[in-house]
């Protein structure tokens, strides 16, 4: 069924992709205009100055409203085309999507109530955490950020909290799967339609779950043909591509020289462009099995939501108007993309050489000064990072109750040094008394050190990412830090950072002469406004295009904290400045497996990172 619909299901997404892209233009705007007034940009840093203000709180109502918009467009929108194609509306397909669009944003006015807003909130926030339930592509990818999970993996009391949550999540997706389909088809209140959904699901679990296994037995199968598919075109990449040394020269540098290439390049670019053939048909492949599994699924729930809730013992069959295509307009179709693709992966052949050649080595900063490689927070981790030629080490300064600086993470000593006391409440010879016992180090036990011994630890040997950290963070800190690092010399031995941007606007404005960074995991806005040298932004976040952001608005960019094979590969392979990291060792041996690549492997990771 979806694949007898697919035509029109791809023009409808067309469709969807401009209205919704039209939106984001105008949010775009919007934000940019109102954040500009105030002079600065909306992150986590930040959010709570920015949204206190009339700037943001206009803002937060323009977002929200478009939000809505988006959801309308891009959820609702398909159930009313997913009808018309059950139903067997004749038309033109462009007419039918933006009719369905127009119904979608006038229903938005029968979800004003109390339980319409849950319904919202759970496809914009909890259905993409939970799994379970139709989300919308604004915010699908939501995530827990690592640096959360990573705390809740630690303790077992959280992550069975953790688990349960996101159980209870996929249940109450479960149960209200059909109540938007019963406000949009049938005109039932919110109210209505969740406890109408609940009886449905109870009344006919056991078809449904036949119809699940159906849909992921189908599912399932797509995945499948195409993860075999890509394993074979990687093999037959592979083996053609044993005679070419990685990053051998092409033909691109004598062609630029006005020389004739010999052949030996021309094999090696017109190599290039094969795997940037195969990698873009692939890239195109998955792209539209997404589309297919997203809006099928769409479609094979609003066809299962009428055999639930009509009187049908038995699942209704519908006859999809047939083709009027020949087979022939269609393969002169895929003829013109696939020649399409050729042209475009000639061009890119002979063009990525400039980027194979080009040393731009994203440098490895180590968390909590060693990562795992040494007791956190030590002098001993700080060794360990400068022995393992780390670029710089990140560490956390806290004050103690005699205004003295010492190093630590938590809000306080209990996880490393058994003692439930904030540095706020110890003194620093209170503090001096304590021994670090990281559960990662067993039987090992090593001094709480000062900021100052650390500045005397790293001059000249590594660069100090020092962040101001927990309750006593505030510009009393900054100065102190300003002033201790200076009696000490480190002037150009220290980057101080913070998730607290009024700490690092400060210092900025005051003490220009060191480096800031802004640790974030969410931001939106001229990104130039931002007080700092450096944006630290959590490693979900970190796309291309995020950094190609921070680089255009002429601040350096950060990324933590990456840990995972596929984290350090997305981070070490992008324009990154840093990546913060508790692997030290294990990124420079997946820096090393970069460097290694073959031509064919270096492309795959070009076109689809």
């Amino acid at each position: 069924m979806a694949i007898r619909a697919f035509p029109q299901l791809l023009i409808f997404n067309g469709a969807i992709s401009l209205s919704v892209a039209l939106l984001l233009g105008i949010l775009d705007y919007v934000s940019r205009l109102l954040l500009s007034s105030m002079g600065t940009a909306l992150t986590t840093a930040n959010a709570a100055q920015v949204l206190l203000s009339w700037q943001g709180a206009l803002l937060a109502i323009v977002t929200t409203l478009i939000v809505a918009g988006y959801v309308a467009i891009d959820v609702f929108a398909h159930v009313y085309f997913c009808e018309s194609i059950l139903a067997g509306e004749e038309g033109g397909l462009i007419k039918r999507a933006l009719r369905s669009m127009r119904r979608a944003l006038k229903s938005l006015l029968r979800f004003r109530t109390p339980s319409g807003v849950l319904i919202f909130i759970f496809i914009v926030l909890l259905s993409p955490l939970a799994g379970v339930g139709f989300s919308t592509g604004l915010t699908r990818d939501l995530y827990v950020p690592h640096f959360i999970m990573s705390v809740i993996q630690s303790a077992p009391l959280y992550l069975v909290a953790y688990v349960l949550f996101v159980l209870a999540l996929a249940v109450v997706g479960v149960l209200h799967v059909f109540s938007i389909h019963d406000v949009l088809l049938e005109g039932a209140s919110p109210r209505h339609a969740l406890k109408r959904s609940r009886q449905l699901v109870r009344m006919h679990l056991k078809d449904l779950i036949k119809a699940v296994l159906k849909l992921g037995i189908a599912i399932g199968l797509v995945v499948s043909l195409g993860f075999i598919a890509q394993v074979a075109v990687d093999v037959i990449l592979e083996m053609l591509g044993q005679n070419y040394t990685p990053g051998e020269e092409g033909a691109l540098m004598y062609l630029l020289s006005d020389l004739e290439p010999p052949e030996e390049a021309l094999a090696v670019s017109m190599y290039r462009s094969l795997c940037f053939f195969a990698s873009l048909i692939a890239l195109g492949v998955v792209t539209i099995g997404g589309l297919l599994i997203g809006s099928g699924t769409m479609l094979y729930v609003t066809h299962v939501y009428h055999w639930v809730s009509g009187s049908q013992r038995e699942e209704p069959r519908y006859l999809l108007p047939p083709r009027r295509t020949h087979w022939w307009a269609n393969a002169l179709r895929l003829i013109i993309v696939l020649a399409v693709v050729a042209v475009v992966s000639l061009v890119a052949g002979f063009a990525v050489e400039i980027v194979m050649h080009r040393e731009t080595p994203v440098e490895v900063v180590a968390h909590r000064l060693g990562g795992d490689g040494a007791p956190e927070n030590s002098i001993e981790g700080l060794k360990f990072a400068i022995g393992e030629g780390c670029y710089g080490a990140e560490t956390d300064i806290q004050r103690t109750k005699d205004g003295h600086y010492v190093i630590n993470h938590d809000n306080d000593f209990s996880r490393l040094c058994g003692v439930k006391a904030k540095p706020q409440e110890l003194t620093l010879e209170e503090v001096e008394r304590l021994r670090i016992r990281d559960p990662l180090h067993p039987g090992t036990e090593v001094e709480v050190p000062t900021f100052e011994e650390l500045l005397d630890a790293a001059k000249g040997r590594i660069k100090l990412f020092v962040e101001f950290k927990g309750d006593t963070a505030d510009c009393k800190m900054v100065d102190d830090a300003v002033r201790i690092a200076r009696e000490h010399g480190a002037e150009d031995d220290v980057v101080f950072i913070s998730l607290n941007y009024d700490c690092i606007e400060y210092g900025k404005k005051t003490y220009p002469e060191f480096d800031y960074g802004l640790l974030i995991f969410a931001g939106f806005g001229d990104l130039k406004l931002l007080e700092c040298d450096i944006v630290l932004a959590e490693e979900e976040m970190s796309n291309d295009d995020f950094i190609d952001k921070v680089h255009e608005a002429g601040k350096k960019m950060g990324v933590w904290t990456a840990n995972t094979e596929d984290d350090l590969r997305k981070v070490l392979h992008s324009d990154a400045d840093y990546v913060i990291t508790d692997k030290v060792v294990f990124a420079r041996d997946v820096q090393e497996g970069l460097d290694q690549r073959s031509d064919s492997e270096f492309i795959q990771d070009l076109v689809w990172r």
